[in-house]
């Protein structure tokens, strides 16, 4: 395969023109992992050569974030850097977790890239191939898009691919929908330019070293517990078929299960336990729609979770229709993020530094009481990202797991990816707000709630 260049590939950088992104630039918890098992030996020599197909097909693989003295970013690109390859062994299928946790504290370099990187593990039968992905330039069906080439490639090394475009920035102006901010969103804009003329006083660009220090100094206090468990295919298939009789999504189905689980264990009486935010796929929702493409193309919206009485089906339905209704109705998780293009992007940096001690600074502070947290206690009890059902895989594919990233926002977060018949999950939790304890009981009463759900006893 011939040299890429970004001559021949396509200009050298390009603004990176969202808010949304400009928000997660400087968050120490940005990466997202995805885990994809694979059957028999994979080599250093045959990832990169699949690698280099990848990058050729994905342009984002190929970025870093170029910022100027004022502070303004973009993404630059860069075909020839090599992809940092971790290889190792595994005694057991649970290592990959310790292993890809170890390799997430450790930050990316955003300046010189890239802002991706893989761990290797293998044993006599299995490959462990681990995604770690800074977040600015992906979601996680990218990493599962991704995944999905890689194990192809390994089958035909030689297989041609079929470049993709850059994918478009995650803002208003690029959706085929009108959102207009609604009534918070205007309080927000308005309370932006307060801040913004607050903060332009005594502005501060934050360096990349800055920027490591703070990562550093987030995770030496952090302690973040993992959880990976699965619903075999047997109880999978139990489920996915009472779904469809029920008229509910998987989706809906879980969420119920997690919600009630926690409020057996943890009340209601604290309003964040009330509250979750929910991953949305809104790849259909771009006026030129990037498909299958590596991107950030996701957001977030605030729910409220299933409650009430009257059995488990019964509250599914009702959360299914509530969600049904939100989702058809882009408007009402779109309106957070035009408001967010009107606050200072080195402002929007700014709420990390305050929030951790690094910074004193009205402005950042005021920012960041409302962006996160005001307490430093979660706003939401639980941040729920499902890839939904992963298909067409090769033969080779045989499991992935996903996690998100767990903010400060959040006391529990969900990766949910169903495949090959199974459905996996990665619960991660803050030891600092709630103990293993209850997370093991937590998980043992979910699981209790989707066997009575299905009447296994």
């Amino acid at each position: 395969m011939p040299e890429i260049t970004t001559d021949n590939m396509m200009s050298n950088s390009i603004s990176m023109n969202s808010s949304v992104t400009r928000l997660l630039y400087r968050a120490p918890y940005c990466n997202v992992i995805l885990m994809a098992r694979l059957c028999g030996g994979v080599s250093r020599e045959s990832l990169d050569s699949a690698l280099s197909k990848a990058r050729a097909k994905y342009p984002m693989l190929n970025t870093r974030i170029q910022q100027d003295n004022d502070g303004s970013t973009e993404f630059s690109f860069d075909y020839n850097r090599e992809f940092p390859i971790i290889m190792g062994t595994k005694k057991t299928d649970s290592d990959w977790i310790e292993k890809s946790w170890k390799e997430q504290q450790v930050p990316f370099d955003m300046e010189n890239g890239p802002l991706i990187k893989f761990l290797l593990l293998n044993d006599a039968d299995t490959s462990d191939m681990v995604i770690i992905c800074h977040h600015c330039i992906c979601d996680g069906l990218s990493l599962a898009y991704l995944a999905k080439d890689i194990a192809a490639f390994f089958i035909d090394p030689e297989a041609n691919i079929q470049p993709l475009p850059v994918p478009p920035a995650l803002n208003i102006g690029n959706l085929s929908v009108d959102a207009p901010p609604g009534f918070v969103g205007r309080i927000t804009r308005i309370l932006a330019r307060f801040l913004n003329r607050s903060w332009n006083k005594s502005k501060v660009v934050f360096s990349e070293q800055d920027y490591q220090q703070l990562y550093r100094k987030y995770w030496g206090a952090k302690d973040i517990g993992l959880l990976a468990f699965n619903l075999p295919e047997d109880i999978t298939a139990k489920l996915i078929e009472k779904c469809h009789a029920e008229k509910v999504t998987i989706n809906s189905a879980l969420t119920t299960a997690f919600s009630l689980a926690q409020h057996d264990l943890q009340g209601s009486k604290e309003p964040y336990l009330k509250k979750a935010l929910l991953a949305i796929n809104i790849r259909h929702l771009f006026k030129e729609p990037p498909g299958e493409n590596f991107g950030l193309l996701a957001v977030g919206n605030e729910i409220r979770l299933p409650s009430g009485k009257g059995g488990f089906w019964n509250i599914a339905a009702s959360f299914n229709n509530y969600i049904g209704k939100m989702l058809s109705d882009p408007k009402k998780f779109l309106a957070m993020i035009s408001p967010l293009d009107s606050v200072e992007p080195t402002l929007l940096d700014a709420i990390y530094f305050a929030e951790n001690g690094c910074l004193q600074n009205k402005a950042a502070t005021r920012l960041k009481n409302i962006v996160l947290s005001k307490t430093g206690r979660p706003n939401r009890s639980l941040d729920i990202t499902n890839l939904g059902v992963i298909k067409g895989n090769s033969d080779n594919l045989k499991t992935i797991f996903f996690l998100p990233i767990l903010s400060t926002n959040y006391e529990k977060t969900f990766g949910i990816v169903t495949i090959n018949g199974e459905i996996n999950i990665v619960m991660m939790h803050d030891r600092s707000v709630i103990n293993a304890d209850i997370i093991e009981e937590y998980k043992a009463r979910i699981l209790e709630y989707i066997d009575e759900s299905l009447d296994i006893g």
